[in-house]
């Protein structure tokens, strides 16, 4: 009896498990469904529209990974389809890329010639990021890494003494020049807190120019006067007397000839130079 309850079970069982049998959908891969929805002429524009979208964006961040996207996708087109127009854009990553390496490295060999062990460093980093087979620069970076990280810290510190002093056109070009050869967020910090004081700098002199071109013509010196001090204060900048001769120009009106250009160009020398702290 048991057996024949057992028996009815499994027949049960397999009757109600064959009653429907399971169908499946054939899957549509991805490249399927592109090679359908479009002809062949769309495929080789969009693979050349994406292709040189890439390329632009390698050249933009001088990077391999992009660029070599880029190359896939006239690599394709070549193979795929014999495209004539991507045989040539292949040629054209070939020469963006020979040019990369060339720029990086003549800049790393030009100041090593100079002793600027760590601006070589910058651009043989740069030339790594963008190929690691480059074994030289590798080398290179190994090899002098004590005076790499020497140099570095007096460029900061320049750059700070600069900074300190409110020299800021020479402090910008050293932090600049810092933030290729050894980059770090601070860095941008510093320039960009730069870039706010010079600014603010330039602010006041403008205003300066301003009151000055204001000036009540009563208060201006007579014509002879006037051209007498104009004649001393183009003398004395031709000279490279810097003081004397923003001293001078601002004893006469701005709007007189081109007095307000020389005020100006006496102003960037003095802030250049750091012949004086500050011109408000």
């Amino acid at each position: 009896m048991k057996q024949t309850i057992i028996f009815f079970m499994l027949l049960t069982a397999v009757g109600c498990a064959s009653t429907k049998p399971t169908t499946y959908e054939p899957r549509v891969s991805l490249d399927e469904q592109w090679a359908k929805r479009f002809s062949k002429e769309e495929k080789i524009q969009l693979l050349h529209e994406r292709g040189l979208r890439f390329f632009q964006e390698a050249k933009q961040l001088t990077s391999r990974e992009h660029l070599q996207k880029a190359r896939d996708d006239f690599q394709f087109l070549k193979q795929t389809f014999g495209d004539t127009l991507a045989t040539q854009r292949l040629k054209e990553l070939d020469e963006y890329e020979r040019n990369v390496i060339t720029y990086y490295t003549t800049a790393a060999q030009e100041a090593i010639a100079k002793n600027q062990l760590a601006d070589a460093a910058g651009y043989y980093k740069l030339l790594l990021r963008f190929d690691p087979s480059q074994t030289a620069a590798e080398t290179f970076l190994e090899q002098n890494r004590a005076e790499i990280e020497k140099q570095v810290q007096e460029i900061r510190a320049t750059g700070d003494a600069y900074l300190k002093k409110k020299q800021y056109v020479k402090a910008k070009k050293v932090y600049e020049r810092l933030r290729l050869i050894a980059y770090s967020p601070d860095i941008d910090s510093t320039l960009s807190f730069i870039d706010t004081q010079k600014a603010q700098q330039d602010k006041r002199r403008q205003q300066a120019f301003k009151k000055a071109m204001q000036k009540d013509s009563a208060d201006a010196p007579p014509e002879l006067e006037r051209e007498k001090i104009y004649t001393e204060a183009k003398q004395a900048f031709e000279k490279k007397d810097y003081l004397k001769a923003y001293s001078l120009f601002s004893l006469i009106e701005p709007s007189y000839k081109d007095t307000a250009l020389y005020l100006e160009r006496t102003a960037d020398k003095i802030e250049a130079l750091r012949l004086n702290e500050e011109i408000n």
